[in-house]
């Protein structure tokens, strides 16, 4: 079977463009899993008298324990079930915006990656039923929420450039919702289109190759 000159142009098209989409999906992947990666680990919330506390991306008040020691977790066994530790799977904790200090992870005695805050490790309180609960203060005197502390002020904007550009919302017309849904159609756009242009191109390709009525 022999191919026009025409026609293999179309199926090398094709298969370049086909190429290209393979060879953007991965990249495009990798940005939407950095995005996901920047979400805050903790917020903060302003709790009543003790202003403002972090707390987990529940709602629920964070703590420090005043028995722990950098790098190590005091609260073992029963009392990591009263005093359940912020754990994170993979990766580095995130600060919040203007949160100062440092989030870091360390390595409990079962194995978790517990989430701390200048070298405090972090816990829920099983009795804070409710986001905004803050009945761990206090309590038997060495555990107390855990405060942040502001993150040094950032230089001024100039008049114009980058202080025109505003901050866009996680999710809605902006941020990283929004980037996510772009990214996935994004994707099927490209995947879909070529493999419909190589698909189209090759049949094409096919029938005009076949022998017409009446010709030899």
């Amino acid at each position: 079977m022999s191919w026009s000159p025409g026609l293999t142009r179309l199926r090398i098209g094709a298969l370049i463009l086909l190429a290209v989409s393979l060879a953007v999906v991965p990249a495009v992947m990798q940005r939407h899993q950095a995005n996901a990666q920047a979400s805050p680990t903790v917020q903060t919330h302003t709790a009543g008298t003790l202003g403002t506390v972090l707390v987990s991306n529940d709602g629920k008040t964070l703590y420090v324990f005043d028995k722990d020691t950098p790098g190590t977790s005091a609260c073992t066994g029963d009392c990591s079930t009263t005093w359940p530790p912020l754990t994170l799977a993979s990766g580095d904790p995130v600060a919040p915006a203007g949160v100062g200090g440092k989030f870091a992870v360390i390595t409990r005695s079962d194995g978790k990656r517990q989430v701390t805050y200048n070298d405090h490790p972090l816990y829920n309180f099983a009795a804070d039923t409710q986001p905004g609960d803050t009945k761990g203060e206090g309590v038997g005197g060495v555990w107390h929420a855990a405060k942040p502390i502001a993150a040094a002020a950032a230089p001024a904007a100039p008049a114009s450039g980058a202080a025109a550009v505003k901050a866009m919302p996680a999710a809605g017309n902006g941020g990283p919702a929004t980037d996510a849904r772009r990214n996935v159609a994004l994707i099927l756009a490209l995947v879909v289109g070529a493999g419909v242009l190589a698909a189209a191109g090759l049949g094409f390709a096919r029938r005009s190759a076949q022998p017409r009525g009446g010709q030899e």
